[in-house]
């Protein structure tokens, strides 16, 4: 006999007879591990979803959209660019946590010393990148913002 996690009833087979919802015979979360109680539909840990539903996801805002459309740009153009390039350079994948911290690099959110703390890069790399996806034409350079 199965419980529904959904309206409680008790019954056998793969779904309810009262609500339909259908029944996950696990015990552990497949993604994280977790014990699984029987009666939720996502794990509460990491928010698997036991059933096939897809879980609650807050609405972007538009500065973290504009952040995602600016770290595909970037990889978009830097893939290009090394596709026509000769350079010994291997191409770098831009991340948000990455753009991110350039952003606020460059907008004086934060230091040069935090930054580099962040992205676990040399200052020589930092400013490379930085230099790079000024010529990608990705961010602008201070004195471009200033006009």
């Amino acid at each position: 006999m199965h419980k529904c996690f959904h309206c409680a009833t008790e019954y056998k087979g793969n779904f309810c007879p009262e609500c339909g919802a259908k029944w996950c015979g696990i015990d552990f979360c497949p993604e994280c591990g977790a014990r699984y109680d029987g009666k939720s539909k996502f794990c509460t840990n990491c928010g698997y979803s036991y059933c096939g539903e897809e879980p609650y996801k807050i609405p972007e805002s538009p500065e973290q959209a504009e952040l995602k459309n600016k770290v595909k740009l970037a990889n978009e153009r830097a893939e290009k660019a090394a596709g026509n390039a000769k350079s010994g350079r291997p191409n770098y994948e831009y991340t948000e946590n990455f753009m991110s911290v350039v952003l606020d690099y460059m907008n004086r959110k934060i230091a040069l010393s935090r930054a580099l703390e962040l992205t676990q890069m040399k200052r020589s790399a930092f400013y490379y990148h930085i230099t790079r996806l000024k010529q990608l034409g990705v961010i602008e350079s201070r004195a471009a913002r200033a006009q």
